[in-house]
């Protein structure tokens, strides 16, 4: 938020008050998700993880998504035609979602269109073929096997 008001980019937190309600909407689904998708997936041991991890993500983490691909439908970014910062972090757990399992986010239509919008903006897609981009891994050593 500080950076977006440093910047003097007030359209990244919508242009009208439709697409500001629609950002606090999307916001409020991506921070449910991300705290349980680390809770009950990411921050597991490996032990742990093979223990329940997969059934914690389809109990607890797979409705968060189904709820957020919901919330997307129609749009071509998070809350219409045009980006909000919103679309940054959706893009971001769409990201973690390919590397965990991308059967998941290709059987998420609404969400998997989101993070391809995303992705193909001029400047994401420079920086994503670029050599400052790091694919991974962020996460805790047994999550090498995703990257």
């Amino acid at each position: 938020m500080y950076a977006i008001n440093k910047a003097n980019r007030q359209e990244l937190f919508g242009t009208t008050a439709e697409e500001q309600v629609r950002v606090a909407q999307v916001r409020g689904v991506y921070d449910d998700l991300k705290i349980t998708f680390f809770r009950y997936v990411v921050f597991l041991s490996k032990e742990q993880y093979a223990e329940c991890g997969r059934k914690n993500f389809d109990e607890k983490v797979f409705p968060l998504l189904k709820k957020l691909d919901a919330v997307l439908a129609g749009h071509t970014f998070a809350v219409g035609n045009n980006v909000t910062f919103v679309d940054f972090p959706v893009f971001e757990i769409a990201e973690n979602l390919n590397k965990f399992d991308a059967s998941v986010l290709n059987s998420l239509t609404n969400l998997k269109a989101h993070h391809t919008n995303v992705a193909n903006l001029e400047p994401i897609k420079n920086y994503l073929s670029s050599d400052r981009f790091a694919a991974g891994p962020f996460y805790p050593p047994h999550w090498e096997t995703f990257y």
